[in-house]
C-alpha cells in the first residue's frame, strides 16, 4: 500500500534491506534537488486524502452492500 499511498513522491526502499536505506538517506543529504521535488509533490500528493473523502467512499461501499 505504501507505493500506491505515497503516488511516486517518496523514495522506497525495502525496510529490511539497509543499505538501500543508507543511499536512500545519502542521496536525500546530497540532493537538494531531489529533496525539494519530493517535498513539493509530497504536499501535492497529499491532497488526495481527506476524512470526508474517506467517509464518502466508506459510504458508497455500505450502499452497495445493501
Amino acid at each position: 500500500a505504501v507505493p500506491e499511498a505515497t503516488g511516486g513522491t517518496a523514495l522506497l526502499a525495502d525496510p529490511d534491506n539497509e543499505d538501500q536505506i543508507a543511499l536512500h538517506l545519502r542521496r536525500l543529504v546530497a540532493d537538494e534537488n531531489l529533496r525539494n521535488s519530493l517535498a513539493m509533490a509530497g504536499r501535492v500528493n497529499v491532497e488526495r486524502f481527506s476524512w470526508l473523502t474517506t467517509a464518502r467512499k466508506t459510504l458508497e461501499i455500505y450502499e452497495l452492500l445493501m
